[in-house]
C-alpha cells in the first residue's frame, strides 16, 4: 500500500512538472515573438504598432508652383505629416502654405531662401487642400488622407 501511495505521488509530481515546462516555454516564446513584432513594427513604421508614423514631405516653391506641379500629397489616417517648405524664388517673392480642413494650419510668410517646417496630423480621412494664400489659383494642391 505504501508503494501505491508513493507511485501516485510520483505520478502527480511527474505530471505537474511535465505540464508546467511546456506552459512556461510557450509563454516565453510568445513574449519573445511579441517583443520582436513590436521592434520590427516600430522600425517599419507600422501604425498599428506605434500609433502612426511621421511622413516627411518637402515642398519647394519656385516659379509660382510647389515642386513644379503642385503634386497631390498622400498619407494615411493616424500619420503625422512633417512638411518642409522651402522658398526657392528669386528675391522679392514670398510664399506661405495653408492646409484647409479639420485641424488645418497656416505658415508664416516664407521669404526667398528660407525654409519652414510645419507639422500636421489630420483628424480624419479625406481630401484636404494646400495652397499659397499669396498666390491663389497658382499654387494649389491636394493632401489625400487615406483611411
Amino acid at each position: 500500500m505504501a508503494s501505491g501511495v508513493a507511485v501516485q505521488k510520483m505520478a502527480g509530481i511527474a505530471r505537474g512538472t511535465g505540464l508546467r515546462r511546456p506552459v512556461v516555454l510557450l509563454g516565453a516564446v510568445t513574449a519573445v515573438l511579441a517583443a520582436a513584432a513590436v521592434v520590427v513594427g516600430m522600425a517599419q513604421g507600422w501604425p498599428a504598432l506605434n500609433g502612426g508614423r511621421t511622413v516627411e514631405i518637402a515642398l519647394v516653391a519656385k516659379d509660382l508652383k510647389f515642386n513644379g506641379t503642385n503634386p497631390p500629397l498622400e498619407i494615411r489616417r493616424g500619420d503625422s505629416l512633417r512638411l518642409v517648405v522651402r522658398n526657392a524664388e528669386p528675391a522679392g517673392i514670398a510664399h506661405d502654405v495653408i492646409i484647409s480642413g479639420p485641424g488645418g494650419l497656416q505658415s508664416k510668410p516664407i521669404a526667398p531662401g528660407e525654409t519652414q517646417v510645419l507639422s500636421f496630423k489630420p483628424s480624419q480621412a479625406g481630401v484636404y487642400h494646400y495652397s499659397c494664400s499669396l498666390h491663389p489659383g497658382l499654387m494649389d494642391g491636394r493632401l489625400i488622407v487615406q483611411p
